[in-house]
């Protein structure tokens, strides 16, 4: 079995062809769902709780809702041909 890598550890390639951009941006749509998924049935306790002193799966999440405005940002500005996007602040 793989272990999957740790979100705050990925990093996006922008060496992928054009032709996958319609996948990453389908990818970024189910963002919001796939979070939902997995923390489906759990506590709110359960899901506060910080494993090791590390964060919890809500701030994760919370995280993750942040980030998803500058997504979006990013989206517009490379649709209209923004020549750099905005960095994470």
């Amino acid at each position: 079995m793989m272990k999957p890598v740790a979100w705050t550890a990925r990093n996006f390639s922008f060496d992928r062809p054009v032709g996958t951009f319609s996948e990453v941006l389908k990818r970024l749509r189910g963002t919001p769902t796939r979070p939902a998924e997995l923390v489906h049935g759990y506590s709110d306790e359960t899901l506060g709780r910080r494993p090791k002193a590390k964060w919890s799966a809500k701030e994760h999440l919370c995280q993750l809702t942040d980030l998803a405005t500058l997504d979006e940002q990013r989206r517009k500005e490379f649709v209209s041909g923004t020549a750099v996007l905005q960095p994470q602040t």
